[in-house]
Protein backbone atom coordinates (compact mmCIF):
# COMPACT_ATOMS: atom_id res chain seq x y z
CA UNK A 1 0.00 0.00 0.00
CA UNK A 2 1.18 3.64 -0.68
CA UNK A 3 2.03 6.07 1.55
CA UNK A 4 -0.27 8.73 2.72
CA UNK A 5 1.11 11.80 3.40
CA UNK A 6 3.08 12.03 6.66
CA UNK A 7 1.48 13.44 9.93
CA UNK A 8 3.32 16.47 11.33
CA UNK A 9 1.76 17.04 15.28
CA UNK A 10 2.28 20.19 17.36
CA UNK A 11 1.43 22.59 19.62
CA UNK A 12 2.62 24.23 22.83
CA UNK A 13 4.32 21.97 25.19
CA UNK A 14 2.42 20.28 27.88
CA UNK A 15 -1.12 20.85 25.46
CA UNK A 16 -1.27 16.78 25.05
CA UNK A 17 0.85 16.21 22.05
CA UNK A 18 2.76 13.35 23.96
CA UNK A 19 -0.83 11.91 24.52
CA UNK A 20 -1.76 12.43 21.42
CA UNK A 21 1.44 11.05 19.73
CA UNK A 22 1.00 7.63 21.80
CA UNK A 23 -2.15 7.28 20.51
CA UNK A 24 -1.99 7.86 16.93
CA UNK A 25 1.99 5.99 17.18
CA UNK A 26 -0.22 2.99 18.04
CA UNK A 27 -2.04 2.56 14.80
CA UNK A 28 -0.52 -0.11 11.89
CA UNK A 29 1.97 1.17 9.76
CA UNK A 30 2.82 4.24 11.66
CA UNK A 31 6.86 5.27 12.76
CA UNK A 32 6.78 8.01 15.26
CA UNK A 33 9.37 10.62 15.48
CA UNK A 34 9.64 12.30 18.81
CA UNK A 35 10.99 15.67 18.69
CA UNK A 36 13.56 15.93 16.22
CA UNK A 37 13.74 19.83 16.37
CA UNK A 38 14.34 19.95 19.67
CA UNK A 39 17.64 22.18 20.52
CA UNK A 40 18.29 20.60 23.87
CA UNK A 41 18.74 17.67 22.23
CA UNK A 42 20.28 19.19 19.14
CA UNK A 43 21.97 22.28 20.45
CA UNK A 44 22.62 23.35 16.55
CA UNK A 45 18.89 23.84 16.06
CA UNK A 46 18.52 26.33 18.48
CA UNK A 47 18.19 29.29 16.08
CA UNK A 48 15.10 27.26 14.93
CA UNK A 49 13.27 27.28 18.30
CA UNK A 50 10.03 28.70 17.93
CA UNK A 51 11.54 30.41 14.84
CA UNK A 52 8.39 32.02 12.26
CA UNK A 53 9.13 31.05 9.04
CA UNK A 54 5.88 31.77 5.82
CA UNK A 55 5.95 29.52 3.12
CA UNK A 56 8.23 31.47 0.68
CA UNK A 57 11.03 31.73 3.08
CA UNK A 58 14.60 29.65 2.36
CA UNK A 59 15.39 28.71 5.76
CA UNK A 60 18.86 26.98 3.97
CA UNK A 61 20.51 25.59 7.60
CA UNK A 62 16.93 24.53 8.93
CA UNK A 63 15.88 22.79 5.73
CA UNK A 64 18.49 19.75 5.75
CA UNK A 65 16.85 18.95 9.13
CA UNK A 66 13.42 18.89 8.16
CA UNK A 67 14.02 16.89 5.10
CA UNK A 68 15.29 14.12 7.38
CA UNK A 69 12.97 14.32 9.66
CA UNK A 70 10.34 13.74 7.05
CA UNK A 71 12.51 11.10 5.28
CA UNK A 72 12.11 9.03 8.44
CA UNK A 73 15.71 9.79 9.74
CA UNK A 74 16.16 12.77 11.40
CA UNK A 75 19.72 12.44 12.67
CA UNK A 76 21.23 12.48 9.13
CA UNK A 77 21.03 15.42 7.01
CA UNK A 78 22.26 14.15 3.91
CA UNK A 79 20.02 11.06 4.48
CA UNK A 80 16.92 12.65 1.92
CA UNK A 81 19.10 12.05 -1.14
CA UNK A 82 19.73 9.29 -0.86
CA UNK A 83 16.58 7.71 0.76
CA UNK A 84 14.77 9.78 -2.64
CA UNK A 85 15.50 6.49 -4.88
CA UNK A 86 14.61 4.01 -2.30
CA UNK A 87 11.33 5.47 -1.68
CA UNK A 88 10.19 6.02 -5.71
CA UNK A 89 10.93 1.73 -5.72
CA UNK A 90 9.18 1.23 -2.49
CA UNK A 91 6.83 3.70 -1.77
CA UNK A 92 5.05 1.65 1.14
CA UNK A 93 8.91 1.66 3.48
CA UNK A 94 9.39 2.94 6.17
CA UNK A 95 5.98 3.16 6.97
CA UNK A 96 3.84 6.29 7.32
CA UNK A 97 5.65 8.69 9.48
CA UNK A 98 4.47 10.56 12.62
CA UNK A 99 5.99 13.86 13.56
CA UNK A 100 5.74 15.31 17.18
CA UNK A 101 7.27 18.40 18.03
CA UNK A 102 6.52 21.32 20.08
CA UNK A 103 9.36 23.92 18.93
CA UNK A 104 7.92 24.76 15.53
CA UNK A 105 4.71 25.56 15.84
CA UNK A 106 5.04 29.02 14.04
CA UNK A 107 6.98 27.68 10.78
CA UNK A 108 4.11 25.36 10.05
CA UNK A 109 2.94 27.27 7.01
CA UNK A 110 6.91 26.88 6.00
CA UNK A 111 6.44 23.30 7.01
CA UNK A 112 3.31 22.55 5.30
CA UNK A 113 4.12 24.12 1.80
CA UNK A 114 7.50 22.44 1.36
CA UNK A 115 6.30 18.72 2.83
CA UNK A 116 2.47 19.03 2.55
CA UNK A 117 1.98 16.66 5.83
CA UNK A 118 -1.31 16.35 7.43
CA UNK A 119 -0.72 18.53 10.24
CA UNK A 120 -2.54 18.68 13.48
CA UNK A 121 -2.69 20.85 16.03
CA UNK A 122 -3.78 20.18 19.78
CA UNK A 123 -4.87 23.24 21.55
CA UNK A 124 -5.26 23.46 25.29
CA UNK A 125 -6.55 25.96 27.63
CA UNK A 126 -4.21 28.38 28.77
CA UNK A 127 -4.51 28.20 32.62
CA UNK A 128 -4.10 24.45 32.43
CA UNK A 129 -0.28 24.79 30.30
CA UNK A 130 0.43 27.67 32.78
CA UNK A 131 -0.53 25.32 35.63
CA UNK A 132 1.65 22.49 33.91
CA UNK A 133 4.69 24.65 33.47
CA UNK A 134 4.85 25.92 36.96
CA UNK A 135 4.68 22.79 38.31
CA UNK A 136 7.60 21.52 36.16
CA UNK A 137 9.48 24.69 36.92
CA UNK A 138 9.49 25.85 33.69
CA UNK A 139 9.84 29.63 33.02
CA UNK A 140 8.63 31.64 30.11
CA UNK A 141 11.86 33.87 29.88
CA UNK A 142 13.44 32.49 26.72
CA UNK A 143 9.84 31.63 25.09
CA UNK A 144 8.46 35.18 25.41
CA UNK A 145 11.69 36.91 24.54
CA UNK A 146 11.55 34.43 21.35
CA UNK A 147 8.12 35.64 20.21
CA UNK A 148 9.11 39.44 21.13
CA UNK A 149 12.64 39.49 19.15
CA UNK A 150 10.96 38.42 15.36
CA UNK A 151 10.30 41.48 13.69
CA UNK A 152 8.59 39.75 10.94
CA UNK A 153 6.49 38.20 13.14
CA UNK A 154 5.56 41.46 14.53
CA UNK A 155 4.38 42.96 11.18
CA UNK A 156 2.66 39.73 10.11
CA UNK A 157 0.45 38.64 12.94
CA UNK A 158 0.94 40.80 16.59
CA UNK A 159 1.37 44.43 16.08
CA UNK A 160 -2.21 45.12 17.36
CA UNK A 161 -0.95 43.16 20.29
CA UNK A 162 2.36 44.76 20.88
CA UNK A 163 1.06 46.89 24.27
CA UNK A 164 -0.38 43.33 25.34
CA UNK A 165 2.96 41.73 24.80
CA UNK A 166 4.81 44.41 26.04
CA UNK A 167 3.51 44.64 29.27
CA UNK A 168 3.00 41.59 30.36
CA UNK A 169 5.76 40.85 33.41
CA UNK A 170 4.43 37.98 35.81
CA UNK A 171 5.15 34.01 35.04
CA UNK A 172 1.14 34.11 35.00
CA UNK A 173 1.07 36.96 32.65
CA UNK A 174 2.85 36.14 30.14
CA UNK A 175 1.90 32.54 30.07
CA UNK A 176 -1.25 34.07 29.04
CA UNK A 177 0.17 36.34 26.48
CA UNK A 178 2.38 33.42 24.93
CA UNK A 179 -0.43 31.14 24.60
CA UNK A 180 -2.77 34.28 22.76
CA UNK A 181 0.09 34.92 20.67
CA UNK A 182 0.52 31.57 19.83
CA UNK A 183 -2.91 30.09 18.97
CA UNK A 184 -3.61 33.58 17.39
CA UNK A 185 -0.76 33.33 14.29
CA UNK A 186 -2.03 29.70 14.08
CA UNK A 187 -5.53 30.46 13.72
CA UNK A 188 -4.86 33.20 11.40
CA UNK A 189 -3.06 30.40 8.95
CA UNK A 190 -6.05 27.79 9.79
CA UNK A 191 -8.19 30.40 7.55
CA UNK A 192 -5.82 29.89 4.46
CA UNK A 193 -5.29 25.79 5.76
CA UNK A 194 -8.58 24.57 6.44
CA UNK A 195 -6.73 20.95 5.79
CA UNK A 196 -5.38 21.65 9.24
CA UNK A 197 -6.71 19.77 11.80
CA UNK A 198 -7.13 21.99 15.29
CA UNK A 199 -8.00 19.63 18.46
CA UNK A 200 -8.81 19.99 21.90
CA UNK A 201 -7.11 18.50 24.85
CA UNK A 202 -10.67 18.80 26.92
CA UNK A 203 -12.85 17.44 24.33
CA UNK A 204 -10.05 14.54 24.37
CA UNK A 205 -10.75 14.31 27.95
CA UNK A 206 -14.41 14.29 27.82
CA UNK A 207 -14.97 11.73 25.47
CA UNK A 208 -11.67 9.91 24.25
CA UNK A 209 -13.04 7.19 22.20
CA UNK A 210 -15.47 9.04 20.04
CA UNK A 211 -12.85 12.32 19.62
CA UNK A 212 -9.49 9.71 18.77
CA UNK A 213 -11.86 7.35 16.37
CA UNK A 214 -12.97 11.00 14.64
CA UNK A 215 -8.95 11.71 14.49
CA UNK A 216 -7.83 8.12 13.00
CA UNK A 217 -10.52 8.70 10.61
CA UNK A 218 -9.71 12.13 9.66
CA UNK A 219 -5.74 11.03 9.38
CA UNK A 220 -7.04 7.92 7.41
CA UNK A 221 -5.99 5.96 10.27
CA UNK A 222 -7.47 1.80 11.23
CA UNK A 223 -8.83 2.02 14.36
CA UNK A 224 -8.52 -1.28 15.84
CA UNK A 225 -8.50 -2.98 19.05
CA UNK A 226 -5.09 -2.76 20.51
CA UNK A 227 -5.64 1.09 19.75
CA UNK A 228 -8.86 1.14 21.74
CA UNK A 229 -7.12 -0.79 24.64
CA UNK A 230 -4.06 1.45 25.05
CA UNK A 231 -6.38 4.37 24.85
CA UNK A 232 -8.64 3.06 27.86
CA UNK A 233 -5.29 2.17 29.68
CA UNK A 234 -4.03 6.00 29.71
CA UNK A 235 -7.29 7.62 30.58
CA UNK A 236 -8.71 5.24 33.53
CA UNK A 237 -5.30 5.33 36.08
CA UNK A 238 -2.81 7.98 36.95
CA UNK A 239 0.57 8.08 37.32
CA UNK A 240 2.65 11.05 39.19
CA UNK A 241 5.21 11.22 36.70
CA UNK A 242 5.28 14.57 35.18
CA UNK A 243 5.82 13.08 31.41
CA UNK A 244 3.81 10.32 31.44
CA UNK A 245 0.80 9.85 29.49
CA UNK A 246 -1.31 8.05 31.94
CA UNK A 247 -3.71 10.31 33.60
CA UNK A 248 -7.70 9.96 34.59
CA UNK A 249 -9.04 11.92 31.37
CA UNK A 250 -12.54 13.02 33.28
CA UNK A 251 -9.88 14.48 36.05
CA UNK A 252 -7.65 16.08 33.52
CA UNK A 253 -9.79 19.04 31.71
CA UNK A 254 -10.64 21.19 35.33
CA UNK A 255 -7.23 20.17 37.45
CA UNK A 256 -5.97 23.73 36.95
CA UNK A 257 -9.10 25.32 38.48
CA UNK A 258 -8.06 23.55 42.37
CA UNK A 259 -4.21 24.47 41.47
CA UNK A 260 -4.20 28.01 40.68
CA UNK A 261 -5.36 31.08 42.62
CA UNK A 262 -7.80 33.03 41.14
CA UNK A 263 -5.08 35.94 41.48
CA UNK A 264 -2.72 33.75 38.64
CA UNK A 265 -6.21 33.06 36.95
CA UNK A 266 -7.01 36.20 36.32
CA UNK A 267 -3.52 37.65 35.28
CA UNK A 268 -3.47 34.43 32.18
CA UNK A 269 -6.81 35.62 31.01
CA UNK A 270 -6.34 39.23 31.51
CA UNK A 271 -3.41 38.90 28.82
CA UNK A 272 -4.44 35.91 26.80
CA UNK A 273 -8.12 37.49 26.02
CA UNK A 274 -7.41 40.41 24.21
CA UNK A 275 -6.27 37.99 21.42
CA UNK A 276 -10.03 37.19 20.51
CA UNK A 277 -9.45 33.18 20.37
CA UNK A 278 -13.32 31.93 21.50
CA UNK A 279 -12.41 28.42 22.18
CA UNK A 280 -12.64 28.95 25.67
CA UNK A 281 -15.23 31.80 26.34
CA UNK A 282 -14.91 33.03 29.71
CA UNK A 283 -12.77 31.50 31.92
Amino acid sequence: MFRHSPIYLTGLPRSGTTWVAAILGAASGIKYIHEPFNSDIHPELAPYRNQFLQAGDLAPEFAPYCRAAFSGLPKTPLAPERMSRIYRQFPWWPGRLLIKDVHTFLALDWISQRFTPKIVITIRHPCAIAESWARLGWQTQKAFSRLLDQPELTRTYLAPFEPVLETAETFWQTMGALWGATYFVISQQLNHHPEWILVQHEAFCRDSISSYQQLFEQLNLNWSPPVEKLLMASTQSQSHHPYSTQRIAAQEAKKWQERLTLEQIQQVWEFAEPFGLNQYGEF
